[in-house]
């Protein structure tokens, strides 16, 4: 994220699992302190930014919309969208017509809305 806002540049090791040590350019030399996810929003009281993912800013009720900068929809945020699962080959199982029924009805602008509302737009339906 913070290579996607252009304040750092990661060397060619960094990738979603980076780590500060993968971190090649800070122009900017901000101090960067790893935390637990989960630690993130609680530490705006004491920092000055933070990065903070979408399950605890709903959780910390933080109003996205003021965010200073929201990763965009694109080759590098993909690793990180939820996607229906199944296992190999299951089509040929008899749940194949169950498992398309609710990939279909998932598809809709139906679901779209309800994610939109219930994350007041935070989570973005990519399909």
């Amino acid at each position: 994220l913070l290579q996607s806002a252009g304040l750092i540049k990661l060397d060619k090791s960094g990738n979603e699992l980076a780590t500060v040590a993968n971190i090649k350019e800070n122009p900017k030399k901000l101090k960067i302190t790893e935390l637990d996810a989960s630690q993130t929003a609680r530490s705006l009281t004491s920092v000055d930014a933070a990065v903070v993912n979408n399950t605890f800013v709903t959780e910390a009720k933080i109003d996205f919309k003021k965010a200073l900068f929201v990763e965009p929809k694109d080759k590098n945020s993909k690793q990180w969208f939820n996607i229906i699962a199944a296992k190999k080959d299951w089509e040929k199982s008899p749940k194949a017509d169950a498992i398309k029924k609710i990939i279909k009805a998932y598809h809709t602008d139906e679901v779209k809305k309800v994610v939109d509302e219930t994350s007041d737009g935070l989570d973005q339906p990519v399909w």
